[in-house]
């Protein structure tokens, strides 16, 4: 990847990424994987922390927001 200019604002690096996938479609591919990799993680971790079926989001939303997350 060459970069001409330094991406200045968050726009600059949205725009610089659409370019980069359109010249190779495999960065989708990764970061496709990445992010279903993140969910998992993250959806393991909070049923471990909070079980599974009735309150989970309850107990999910509640925790993230005394963490100031949410």
């Amino acid at each position: 990847m060459k970069i001409v200019t330094k991406p200045v604002r968050d726009l600059d690096y949205v725009v610089l990424y659409a370019n980069e996938i359109y010249k190779d479609n495999s960065l989708f591919d990764q970061q496709k994987e990445l992010v279903e990799s993140q969910l998992n993680s993250s959806s393991l971790l909070f049923r471990r922390k909070f079980g599974k079926g009735v309150g989970f989001k309850k107990k999910a939303r509640d925790f993230l927001s005394k963490i100031g997350l949410i």
